[in-house]
């Protein structure tokens, strides 16, 4: 799944249920947490992307 995909789903579960952030778990190992996901990231990110396909570069 592409990693624009991800931040969406994210986002929309958040939203849904209304919280600030979500656990972030190892795939070969789905007990094992490694880290979290914020909102702001996920909206750092889109903004990332969004600069990225919308601006052009110089030259």
């Amino acid at each position: 799944m592409p990693v624009h995909s991800n931040l969406h789903a994210a986002l929309t579960k958040m939203l849904h249920h209304d919280i600030g952030r979500l656990p972030v778990v190892d795939p070969v190992a789905p007990t094992q947490v490694i880290g979290y996901l914020g909102r702001a990231a996920i909206l750092s990110a889109r903004l990332r992307l969004h600069h990225e396909e919308t601006v052009q570069p110089k030259g």
